[in-house]
């Protein structure tokens, strides 16, 4: 797997370092071009933000995938997600890493589709999810 950056932005996410040592352990072979991660990559023509930030973007043979990633508490109560860093700080949002994941992802098929057409695009593996490392997961 080719790793874009070839180290971990400074993101100041422990999670997400974790899941960069991960996908480049797991996919150890750094000059197979099957499968290329790009690591916090900005997207405009975000859907509902002026910009956004995909932690994990797999484009290759494969598909094309969107990974949010999470550390920290996460909770989700009557609609609302609670984040604590490590810190313990609380922030609060309706949107959840799922919504997040979801539109970063149709921002990056609005690119492709303009780019190369939607019958191209419509042929390729299209998926996103959201990875929870080290998190203590409570959902009601």
């Amino acid at each position: 797997m080719k790793m874009i950056p070839s180290y971990p932005h400074e993101t100041g996410s422990m999670a997400e370092k974790k899941i960069f040592d991960r996908l480049r352990n797991i996919f150890n072979t750094p000059n197979d071009p099957s499968i290329t991660a790009f690591h916090s990559l900005n997207v405009t023509d975000h859907p509902q933000n002026r910009f956004g930030e995909i932690d994990f973007l797999l484009w290759g043979r494969p598909g094309l995938f969107v990974l949010e990633i999470k550390g920290g508490a996460v909770q989700c109560r009557k609609g609302v997600w609670t984040f604590q860093n490590r810190y313990g700080v609380n922030t609060h949002s309706a949107k959840g890493p799922f919504k997040q994941a979801h539109e970063s992802l149709q921002a990056i098929i609005t690119k492709l589709n303009k780019k190369f057409g939607s019958e191209i695009i419509s042929t390729v593996p299209i998926g996103y999810g959201v990875i929870f490392p080290d998190c203590r997961w409570q959902v009601d």
